[in-house]
């Protein structure tokens, strides 16, 4: 079932072991550090999932994926966050997220969100 994932997250090293495990999982990848770019992939690079950090420098991630919801609807995108609060999912799910992770996250709870998420949207 792999297919193609963006990571969009501002931090370089974990954004490059999230990569790293991914593409162990047999998933083609892109990365972004910014919404901006992240926003800019979401049309490029054409992906089946997306997995979003709600702190950015630029913008916060929630309003990122309001913006890939405009365009993208049935888009999967799981939030990946160090920052959690009910408030906080909450605002995720009625922004339109698929799903919600608290780093540090067990590899396998990810893996099988993504496996979740990628069989709904298929």
């Amino acid at each position: 079932m792999p297919g193609k994932i963006l990571v969009i997250d501002d931090e370089e090293d974990i954004a490059q072991v999230l990569v790293d495990r991914l593409e162990a999982w047999g998933f083609q990848t892109a990365v972004a550090h910014t919404g901006h770019d992240g926003l800019i992939l979401v049309e490029t690079f054409g992906p089946d999932l997306v997995l979003l950090d709600v702190r950015l420098p630029d913008q916060i991630g929630t309003e990122v994926l309001r913006r890939i919801r405009h365009g993208h609807p049935q888009l999967p995108v799981i939030i990946v966050s160090a920052s959690y609060s009910p408030a906080l999912e909450q605002e995720a799910r009625e922004a339109g997220a698929t799903d919600f992770v608290l780093k540090p996250y067990e590899p396998a709870e990810l893996k099988a969100k993504i496996n979740a998420a990628l069989g709904k949207s298929r």
